[in-house]
């Protein structure tokens, strides 16, 4: 269900082995922002464990070195045949986890 690249596998095992992809909400508007359109909730990957009182939500999975949390009822591929993959993205003096692959989830209001 997931890949991880060679670069964000370095960066994550340099930080701990234990990352948690989740769905963030965030609101969509038009360009003046005072008609808004809806929300989406967009797959987001941090470092870490989920907090003790938040890990009923995830699911854990092993990928070689590295422990992957995911929400349980929301991380799902967009193609099933292929995996979500986690990458890494670098610019001048910060570096990102991305998620790609991961079927966001849109709700009109």
């Amino acid at each position: 269900m997931f890949a991880v690249t060679d670069e964000a596998r370095r960066y994550i095992n340099s930080k701990g082995r234990n990352i948690r992809v989740y769905l963030e909400t965030i609101l969509v508007c038009n360009r003046s922002c005072q008609s808004p359109q809806g929300f989406r909730r967009q797959p987001v990957v941090q470092l870490g464990k989920p907090h003790p009182d938040e890990r009923e939500f995830y699911t854990s999975t092993q990928l070689d070195d590295i422990t992957i949390w995911y929400e349980t009822n929301g991380i799902i591929p967009e193609d099933p045949a292929q995996p979500i993959i986690i990458s890494l993205k670098k610019s001048l003096f910060f570096s990102e986890l991305q998620v790609q692959g991961a079927k966001p989830e849109v709700k009109v209001v």
